[in-house]
Order: C-alpha cells, then sequence, then structure tokens
C-alpha cells in the first residue's frame, strides 16, 4: 500500500488540475489503483450500478453476491465532505450501513445511520493522503480492505482506543515518567550496581527532555518568506512562554483529523453551542474517552481555546462553549 500512498501523492503533485476537473480521472488514477490493493478487484466491485431507487453510487462492494457498501467519488476539492449527505441518503435507501467518500486522496468512512445522532458524529474515520501519515493511512485503509469489511467497527474501534490511550498519555507528562522509570527499575534490579530512586528519577526526566522532538516539531521562523507553511494554523498567536506542557503536543495531533480534539471541534462547530458537561458526555458516548474525567478532554478543550478556535464563558459542567467566529 506504501507504494500506491506514494503513487497517487506524485499523481496529484504533477496534475492536481487534472484531477480538480476530471472524476473520471480521479476514478481510474488514483481511486481504483487503492481498491485494488485492498482485494476489491472487479470480481466484488460493480461500478454505476443503480439502486431499486434509481440512486447510482460509484462503486457497489459485494460479497457472497450481496452489496454491502457504497462508494461515491469526487474530484479533488477542499469541500469533498459537502457531498456525504447524498451518499448517505444512497446508503439509507438500501439499508446499508457504511459508505466510503473519497476524491482518491481523502478518504472518509461514516455510518449510514444511527439513532439520535447527526451525519457527521457518524464518521468513523478520515484520512489525507497529503497529511497523515503512512501508517495511519494504512491502518486506516486496512479496515475496509475485502478481508476485514465484516470486522470493520471491531478495527476502527480497537485504533481509536490506541489514539486515545496515546493521547491520554502524551498529556500526562508525568504519567509517562513514572512509567519509564517503572519499566527502568525492574530492569535493574539484577544489576551489581544499586541505583537510588532519585537517580532512576533524574536520568528518566533528562531523558524525556532530550526526546521531546518525538512529541513535538520545531515552529517556522515567522520571518521565513520563502518557506511554505503546512499543518494547522492557529487562529491567534501565544506568547510560547505562556504555554502549558501539554500544548505544543496537543496542537500538533489538530492536523490528524482522526484524533479527539478534531471530533470534539467538530462536534461544537454542529451543536454551535454546548455545556461542558453535555461535550464530556460525548466524549465518552461517541469519541472513545474512558470517563469523564479523562484529563485528555479537559487538555484537548483548553487546546482549542488557545489556539482561536472556541470560546469559553462560565464555569463548571455549565459553562458555555461556542466557536470563536
Amino acid at each position: 500500500m506504501n507504494d500506491i500512498i506514494e503513487q497517487n501523492k506524485t499523481k496529484v503533485s504533477k496534475n492536481r488540475n487534472i484531477y480538480e476537473k476530471n472524476e473520471a480521472a480521479v476514478r481510474m488514477h488514483l481511486i481504483d489503483p487503492v481498491l485494488n490493493q485492498l482485494g476489491w478487484t472487479t470480481d466484488f466491485v460493480i461500478p454505476n450500478s443503480p439502486t431499486d431507487e434509481k440512486d447510482i453510487p460509484d462503486y457497489t462492494l459485494r460479497t457472497n453476491d450481496k452489496d454491502i457498501a457504497y462508494i461515491e467519488a469526487k474530484k479533488i476539492s477542499p469541500k469533498l465532505k459537502d457531498h456525504i449527505g447524498q451518499l448517505a441518503r444512497y446508503c439509507t435507501n438500501q439499508g446499508k450501513q457504511y459508505g466510503i467518500l473519497t476524491d482518491g486522496m481523502k478518504w472518509i468512512l461514516f455510518k449510514a445511520f444511527e439513532e439520535d445522532t447527526k451525519l457527521h458524529d457518524r464518521i468513523i474515520w478520515e484520512i489525507d493522503f497529503e497529511k497523515d501519515s503512512t501508517a495511519e493511512i494504512e491502518a486506516r485503509l486496512n479496515t475496509i480492505s475485502f478481508s476485514n469489511f465484516p470486522k470493520l467497527k471491531t478495527l476502527s474501534d480497537k485504533r481509536d482506543k490506541l489514539i486515545t490511550a496515546w493521547d491520554n498519555i502524551v498529556s500526562n507528562p508525568n504519567r509517562l515518567k513514572e512509567t519509564f522509570i517503572e519499566f527502568l527499575n525492574s530492569d535493574l534490579e539484577n544489576s551489581e550496581h544499586t541505583y537510588e530512586f532519585a537517580e532512576i528519577e533524574k536520568f528518566v526526566t533528562g531523558k524525556l527532555q532530550e526526546s521531546s522532538r518525538l512529541f513535538t516539531t520545531p515552529e517556522k521562523s515567522s520571518t521565513d518568506n520563502n518557506s511554505e507553511k503546512t499543518g494547522y494554523q492557529s487562529r491567534k498567536t501565544i506568547p510560547k512562554e505562556n504555554h502549558p506542557k501539554y500544548f505544543a503536543a496537543y496542537k500538533k495531533q489538530l492536523e490528524n483529523p482522526n484524533n479527539l480534539i478534531n471530533k470534539m471541534l467538530n462536534y461544537i462547530q454542529e451543536e454551535k453551542i454546548v455545556t461542558w458537561g453535555e461535550l464530556k458526555k460525548k466524549c465518552v458516548s461517541h469519541f472513545g474517552c474512558t470517563n469523564e474525567l479523562s484529563g485528555s478532554i479537559g487538555a484537548n478543550l483548553k487546546t482549542l481555546e488557545r489556539v482561536g478556535e472556541i470560546k469559553i464563558n462560565g464555569h463548571g459542567d455549565n459553562k458555555k462553549i461556542s466557536i470563536n467566529e
């Protein structure tokens, strides 16, 4: 899959104007190779097959002589999500639980229907070949491969739990340090030397500081006019000395639409105004958080406020959270 991802990126880099205007080129050059790599060969994919309701999905995925999901293809555009309602209608009309919307570079998997939820709440994952890591892209696409599609929900849930667990670790430096100290202390038990706890703690603290580049990336100088801006851009600038320790790591996570921080932001955007209590409940019921006391929920909220995406008024569970227009 890595080769296909890189080939798609090269194709779009050289001929983006073609893929922004020609849906047929998107399907043939970008989408078909991915589907084939995932095991969706011509034996299991029917293009442009009309449904009983006269809808015409671009691709119908089939197993055991049964239609199981639809894929809708679009030209490359920043407004890909605007078309999710069209595909949701196709799926709902035919009782298909899952739909896939793609322009060949961005892929969105969503659940077509679920009681008491809005459409964008039912996005299971989304990836972008031009922004996300190859490992993340492969892991997500693997959930919709021919062999894995029957296990789609389980595989996606497992991936989300891993991301949430990692977010919790990154947001809690003390927990991370304690874990390393515990493992190091265990490995040194049979050493011929005796180590004091304070000695191990100091060593681990130093090593974590040296390794902080694993969680953050150096910011480009604002005076470098020749460098192209990439990744998430804050709505406002905050003096570096005022950042809490977790801020850089959480701001970086805004670049991945599958992370908790973006799911929270999307929910707030859709609802316009939510309370802190409502947001915490949503994180547990839909976004994979284990409980409402999870430190990552609060850290994500404060990060969204500090980058200027949201504003917060009030205190406690009834405080109001809204988009910062």
